[in-house]
């Protein structure tokens, strides 16, 4: 037990397994790896092109390791859940060439449900890119909810060669969201 505290701060690479605890907004908090960087927005539009800036997004030193929370207008409820789930798992699948799951189920985290998927999907480029045919493979921890009319979106990405490294981070920081 004494070896695994002490070995504790090496099994996250590029960080020291310490966490932080924020408020991405005045209802949303959460725990977040202490190296973990808030980008602007500004700088979220450069890197990944969205047309809506996310409450927060977070991300390691290397820019390799992203944290988003998003949020939308909703019109679901929270009884919905079963069907929110079905309904977001469809719209992952539409999203890429292969989504292989490891995680898919309805989670009550500090009295909200979420519904939640963990998956490294594929996206395949163009057979007809001057690189010929390649695989962008992603591992991916996401969670929906609807909470005052609204849906938020906590989404955590890697590359997928990072997963077994990653998930219990994902994990920690996913069990440590807090709404008021």
């Amino acid at each position: 037990m004494l070896l695994l505290l002490a070995l504790l701060p090496f099994l996250y690479p590029g960080q020291s397994g310490k966490f932080v605890r924020v408020n991405a907004t005045n209802e949303i908090s959460l725990s977040i790896p202490a190296n973990f960087i808030l980008l602007p927005d500004n700088a979220v539009f450069e890197r990944h092109g969205h047309y809506r800036a996310p409450v927060a997004f977070y991300t390691d030193p290397t820019g390799e390791i992203d944290l988003s929370i998003s949020q939308n207008v909703s019109r679901w409820r929270q009884e919905d859940i079963e069907i929110y789930k079905d309904f977001y798992k469809a719209n992952i699948l539409s999203l890429y060439d292969d989504a292989e799951f490891s995680k898919e189920e309805i989670k009550d985290v500090r009295g909200q449900q979420f519904a939640v998927f963990e998956f490294i999907s594929t996206l395949r480029e163009d057979e007809k890119s001057f690189r010929g045919p390649t695989a962008l493979r992603k591992y991916t921890y996401i969670m929906y909810t609807v909470y005052k009319e609204t849906t938020l979106i906590y989404n955590f990405t890697s590359d997928a060669k990072t997963k077994n490294q990653w998930s219990p981070v994902a994990n920690e920081i996913m069990e440590g969201i807090a709404l008021k």
